[in-house]
């Protein structure tokens, strides 16, 4: 019985620790995908700004 109370704790233990840990990796995370988002925007939207300028310059 005894046994079974410590893997439960344990368990418990486990996630909560996995919990704060997403709660705190994640806007991070989200934050890093939105930047490398942004930049490649930004790339496409500057190539895109290139290609006008060499078509307008022909």
């Amino acid at each position: 019985m005894k046994k079974v109370f410590v893997i439960v704790i344990s368990v418990l233990l486990f996630f909560s620790v996995a919990v704060v840990a997403i709660n705190y990796l994640y806007p991070y995370y989200v934050h890093l995908s939105s930047v490398k988002y942004a930049n490649e925007v930004k790339k496409s939207k500057i190539d895109k700004d290139n290609f006008i300028l060499c078509s307008k310059n022909y």
